[in-house]
């Protein structure tokens, strides 16, 4: 889940400007009219967070406020000057966005993952980062994805596979690992890197090549606040209950007695 509100201060004759610049980078610009109108949906008079929103969609908010966001869309709220009373006007716990952090070699697998985010409407971000050729890289993106608003890390990497351990140690949102089969040890040594972390630096290691398992488990991760990807989830266990127990029907009808 994300934090993904960010506020700017806006020259009202460059409002136009700054709403277009901002779609063009996956952002959409608030002015402090809408901001108002939304704040009436997030907060209740006394300042508090409204119970009622938690696990909404930005969507769904801002159709509440009267307009339109696309969804995933993160929010970028103009504020007319630095000095004054200003509501913050957060977008926490709102809009799920995933990030994914692999070496080259790693895409293929992660097909996989992409596909199931896609299933379930989760954004994501694909960036290509070694915690041993970019160490600096990594680190810098690491520390300040939690202000970027991103909510889960998954990690993908083979062999002496520590990037999900690098990102672990410098971030405190959730790290998924995924153990990568990409050498002469079938991925026991990814595995092995992945998984064995020292108290204090959690990360959730899926399968070898588990990029499927590491997309659901992102996706329950955000479900927590958001009631309509629990929804999604939930159809999926089902569905997926009704396909196995057509097999077990269909195997029982072909090898009766």
């Amino acid at each position: 889940v994300c934090a993904s509100e960010q506020s700017i201060i806006v020259e009202k004759e460059m409002e136009q400007q700054v709403k277009t610049e901002a779609a063009a980078m996956g952002f959409y610009f608030m002015n402090t009219e809408e901001a108002g109108r939304l704040a009436k949906h997030l907060f209740r008079p006394d300042g508090s967070l409204n119970p009622e929103i938690v696990g909404r969609t930005a969507r769904e908010l801002a159709q509440k406020a009267g307009f339109s966001v696309p969804n995933g869309t993160r929010i970028l709220v103009a504020r007319e000057q630095e000095a004054g009373p200003t509501r913050p006007y957060s977008m926490e716990k709102l809009c799920p966005v995933l990030a994914f952090f692999v070496m080259d070699s790693e895409d293929a697998v992660l097909e996989k993952a992409i596909e199931v985010l896609k299933q379930f409407e989760v954004p994501y971000t694909v960036r290509v980062l070694s915690a041993h050729r970019t160490p600096a890289e990594a680190k810098k993106f690491a520390e300040t994805a939690r202000s970027k608003g991103y909510g889960v890390m998954i990690c993908a990497a083979g062999k002496a596979a520590h990037l999900a351990g690098a990102f672990a140690a410098n971030t405190t949102l959730p790290v998924i690992g995924i153990p990568v089969k990409s050498s002469t040890l079938d991925g026991l040594d990814a595995l092995l890197a992945t998984v064995q972390m020292p108290t204090g630096m959690p990360v959730a290691t899926v399968a070898i090549d588990g990029a499927a398992n590491a997309a659901l488990l992102a996706v329950q991760i955000l479900s927590v606040s958001d009631r309509a990807l629990a929804s999604r989830l939930a159809d999926k266990r089902k569905a997926d209950t009704e396909k196995v127990l057509k097999k077990d029907a269909d195997i029982s009808a072909r090898f009766a007695e």
